[in-house]
């Protein structure tokens, strides 16, 4: 858990800075997953806890390879 925001408030943060808004934002997440995937425009790719690395590492090949 993050101690001062959470994740939904920082890909909001994220998105409204003007310089950084549109770095892909992976949540990785157990318990606020679903919150993940209702918000399609904050973040590019959730992967749910516990994942391997290779989960992870392919998402972010995927929008490696969108950039």
């Amino acid at each position: 858990m993050m101690p001062v925001m959470t994740g939904l408030d920082l890909a909001s943060a994220v998105r409204a800075e003007g310089q950084i808004c549109d770095v892909p934002i992976i949540l990785v997440s157990g318990a606020q997953a679903q919150i993940g995937r209702s918000h399609p425009d904050l973040f590019q790719a959730v992967v749910d806890k516990p994942y391997n690395d290779e989960t992870l590492l392919t998402e972010v090949r995927r929008l490696m390879a969108n950039c």
